[in-house]
């Protein structure tokens, strides 16, 4: 079955609860392009996040390293950053690339200023982010278009979500009030690592990477959570 609208399907659903249950698994098998379609549309994640998210994410894999050089500025190294199979992926080490000096190291202030200076460039990958995630739902079967659907029953979209993809959608929703709530609520002490660092790659989709950030440092000792509001500053604060 397939609903066309996320919000009367979560008014629906939710009318008898007095709060929104948390999640803590990581939904969509860690794919955040995958949903940001919906997602953005709901409101659920920004796209100024999904920059920083990359960078976090490659991170996490190894294939960049990032360095403090001064109080609110970093260093990343970008050298062994080698094209992906992904076109989204693709077109942003490509922009890295070009925005740095060498092709090698990228000054984040310095990459602020080129977002600045390119930001159609930054609209149109924005754009084309929603694009594929829009492909990929489709492909997934949670996203389908019918016309004759939305004249018959009076609606302003003709692409309609399956219910499936939309409690999942929900799922990714009380994952972003969990991690707004991590400190009011009881956490377990978890030992891997590789989950919070998923954590602050979600929180930076959805936009509260800095208040997360603050959280993770007390709780894991993990690299990827000690970085500063700094970081996250000089990606986030800036108008496109």
């Amino acid at each position: 079955m397939y609903i066309v609208n996320y919000i009367k399907y979560k008014i629906l659903n939710n009318k008898k609860k007095k709060k929104i249950n948390f999640y803590r698994e990581i939904p969509f098998e860690s794919d955040f392009v995958l949903p940001f379609y919906a997602a953005s549309k709901e409101k659920i994640m920004v796209k100024e996040g999904l920059i920083p998210a990359f960078i976090l994410k490659w991170k996490c894999e190894g294939k960049i390293q990032l360095n403090p050089i001064s109080d609110n500025n970093y260093s990343i190294d970008i050298s062994r950053l080698e094209d992906s199979t992904h076109y989204e992926e693709k077109a942003l080490i490509k922009m890295l690339k070009t925005a740095s000096i060498d092709g090698k190291t990228l000054i984040l202030s310095e990459f602020k200023q080129w977002c600045f200076l390119n930001s159609k460039q930054i609209e149109e990958w924005w754009e084309t982010v929603k694009e594929k995630s829009k492909e990929k739902l489709k492909q997934a079967g949670y996203l389908r278009e019918d016309v004759e659907y939305a004249i018959k029953h009076s609606l302003n979209s003709k692409y309609i979500y399956s219910e499936e993809f939309l409690e999942k959608l929900e799922q990714l929703n009380n994952l972003k009030h969990f991690l707004k709530n991590m400190s009011s609520i009881k956490t377990k002490k978890i030992e891997d690592v590789n989950l919070w660092n998923e954590y602050l790659i979600y929180a930076t989709t959805f936009g509260i990477a800095n208040q997360v950030n603050k959280k993770l440092s007390f709780i894991v000792n993990s690299e990827l959570a000690n970085i500063t509001d700094d970081f996250f500053n000089i990606l986030f604060n800036f108008k496109i």
